[in-house]
């Protein structure tokens, strides 16, 4: 029997990759008539990437005299490089900012992204 190069947990089965995302870089730019920086989500840095939404619940609370709610997603993908907290996740047409990520088992295998919608 042929001996395994990886543990099985370093793997990723692509069967749970049924879901299509973009993910977006931040742009600044600085008006010419103010000078103030202006921040935009313009640039796609992967597109059509696929991955694994999980919804895993969210919260609502009475702020400031007005109701709110916040809805937190998971998202599960293969390691890319140059994903960081900057950037901003679209699935279904819904925009996401990611809050944190972790490389599952330090393996540059895949990755754990922990998404807030953005309203």
């Amino acid at each position: 029997m042929p001996r395994q190069r990886y543990k099985d947990y370093a793997h990723l089965n692509p069967g749970l990759l049924r879901h299509r995302v973009t993910i977006y870089r931040r742009t600044v730019a600085k008006s010419g008539t103010t000078g103030a920086n202006t921040i935009t989500y313009a640039d796609a840095l992967y597109s059509n990437v696929p991955a694994a939404m999980n919804p895993t619940g969210g919260r609502k609370f009475f702020d400031a005299a007005r109701f709110n709610a916040e809805e937190f997603e998971t998202c599960m993908l293969r390691w890319q490089p140059g994903i960081d907290t900057t950037l901003q996740l679209d699935f279904n047409g819904v925009r996401y900012e990611i809050i944190d990520w972790d490389d599952v088992n330090e393996r540059q295998v895949q990755l754990m992204l922990a998404l807030r919608r953005l309203n």
